[in-house]
């Protein structure tokens, strides 16, 4: 390709990737392919690079060094080892070369600011056109601002920044922590992606966090398939975790269907092949319902109805102005109870901690409306005050 022979070349740790040795940058073909390199040819940084060089001709960078070497004293031009040659006006640095260079290379404060920026806009979920035309908002709100001014962010510049900078930088970190724990459990499932028409296989990864000290759940990768046959989740499953070891799983989390079973003997089956210990467990489909169901279970046997409890705390103030505004007044508080989710018990923790929290509040508020005309009337309200009488209602909400 003649028209990019001048400034191309390959990338040799990335098969997919091209550089510029003008504009000392690598980009991505394995979206674009050829078109690419056009769009790089024709990007206004490539262009303005390009036609600075060929007007700094080499006639003006000679004289600028003969200028320099002039005025320079003796020493700034003795060579470092006394065995080489007098120096030549081609070994002296132009002050002009260096200040053409200097004005296009991007300040570590303008990049960090782009990134920040992006990063923003995925927390926030914000499109690509709009975290772009914001950029323009900054440069008229911050006028003295010069990193605010020298910020360069288009649609496709977030989307690429996203997409091939931040985006394999944060899978690497991931990939790196979950390789340091012993065992981890991966959760994949799949559903209509309506814009590429294909199906979405998501993954996601838990495991042991030695930083935090506690089970983390981390969305890995996404995989999309044609088909969904067993053999389909098998490859697409493998491609997902091609850079994990699949010997250190020990339970697969997935929805109930039968072919996803038979993924799930046939992994089994290949594990057992290469290690003489396979030790996926069988909890069923979802490792996470036959954990909550579980819990729910052994809970149900003591007859403390705690449940009925949480259920009714958080009822009793829902969408009830009146009720809220007493418990306020009465309390000098505005912490009110979290909703229970019946499904998710394992979910429930913050649940609870809140409960034991406002329960002084509780018992308070309780008491001040018992021999009012505003009591209310409600089963939600009657639960309420039956439990707060019970002396171990806050070591049983603690073992809860």
């Amino acid at each position: 390709m003649p028209a990019y022979s001048t400034w191309l070349y390959a990338v040799s740790h990335a098969k997919f990737s091209a550089g510029c040795k003008i504009c000392n940058s690598t980009f991505n073909l394995s979206n674009m392919g050829k078109q690419a390199l056009t769009s790089h040819m024709k990007s206004k940084k490539h262009m303005t690079i390009t036609k600075n060089m060929k007007s700094c001709n080499t006639a003006t960078l000679i004289s600028s060094s003969k200028e320099y070497k002039k005025n320079a004293s003796p020493i700034d031009i003795i060579p470092d080892d006394p065995m080489e040659g007098p120096s030549t006006s081609t070994d002296v640095i132009a002050p002009s070369s260096i200040d053409i260079r200097k004005s296009f290379l991007i300040s570590d404060d303008i990049t960090k600011a782009e990134i920040m920026w992006c990063l923003h806009a995925v927390v926030e979920h914000m499109s690509f056109r709009s975290a772009a035309s914001s950029v323009s908002t900054f440069k008229i709100m911050f006028p003295d601002s010069h990193i605010a001014s020298k910020m360069q962010l288009q649609r496709t510049k977030v989307g690429y920044t996203v997409v091939y900078g931040l985006a394999p930088y944060f899978k690497r970190k991931l990939v790196d922590q979950v390789r340091k724990a012993d065992h981890i459990v991966i959760g994949f499932d799949e559903s209509l992606n309506k814009v590429s028409a294909k199906q979405q296989m998501d993954v996601v990864v838990r495991f042991w966090d030695c930083n935090k000290k506690e089970v983390t759940s981390r969305y890995l990768t996404s995989v999309f398939l044609g088909h969904t046959r067993s053999e389909d989740l098998m490859t697409g499953f493998k491609t997902a975790l091609n850079d994990l070891d699949l010997k250190k799983i020990i339970q697969i989390s997935m929805d109930g269907p039968n072919v996803n079973f038979k993924f799930l003997n046939n992994l089994r089956k290949e594990l057992s092949n290469s290690t003489s210990e396979p030790v996926i467990l069988n909890l069923g489909s979802c490792g996470l319902h036959t954990l909550h169901c579980a819990f729910k279970a052994a809970f149900t046997v003591t007859e403390w109805n705690i449940v009925v409890y949480l259920r009714a705390l958080y009822n009793l103030f829902k969408d009830v102005p009146a009720r809220r505004a007493d418990y306020k007044l009465r309390t000098n508080s505005d912490i009110f109870p979290k909703k229970f989710c019946s499904v998710r018990w394992g979910e429930n923790v913050q649940v609870v901690r809140r409960a034991i929290e406002i329960h002084r509040n509780i018992k308070k508020y309780v008491i001040a409306v018992e021999s009012t005309k505003n009591k209310p009337s409600s089963k939600s309200y009657r639960t309420v005050a039956l439990f707060v009488k019970d002396d171990l209602l806050i070591p049983k909400l603690t073992f809860f």
